[in-house]
């Protein structure tokens, strides 16, 4: 549950991020960026509303993850059952039912083409090491 939900935050903070670039706590700059003023921008305020949009989904897990060790969905040290189905790799106006792609074709009239790709990858470091304080 806990990866899903990991997943889910890591695929929109990449879709919705104004750049994709590594940022390390020291120069991450306060949210004082956005304001409520208006954008003059057409087509979305930092990524397009209409056209293309390719997007990675990265399905990150942790070699001493004990959260579900049995999991069917999620096989520890695999990856993840449902992770082709999480955006097509071609747009078409009939996507893969339930992923990015379909949504995305949905809630945009099909405007909004969003392709991409999903891989998954098994950290070298603990949790326990990534994490620690």
């Amino acid at each position: 549950m806990y990866s899903r939900i990991g997943v889910l935050l890591l695929g929109l903070a990449c879709i919705l991020s104004p750049s994709a670039q590594a940022q390390t706590f020291e120069t991450m700059p306060c949210n004082n960026e956005f304001t409520t003023e208006p954008s003059t921008q057409r087509g979305g305020r930092y990524i397009t509303a209409q056209g293309a949009l390719n997007v990675l989904f990265i399905y990150v897990q942790f070699p001493d993850n004990n959260y579900s060790p049995n999991n069917p969905n999620w096989p520890r040290g695999g990856a993840p059952a449902y992770m082709n189905a999480t955006v097509d790799s071609v747009w078409s106006t009939t996507p893969t039912p339930g992923g990015f792609t379909d949504y995305f074709n949905q809630m945009s009239f099909n405007t909004l083409r969003v392709t991409g790709k999903s891989v998954s990858v098994v950290t070298p470091h603990s949790r326990s090491c990534v994490f620690a304080e």
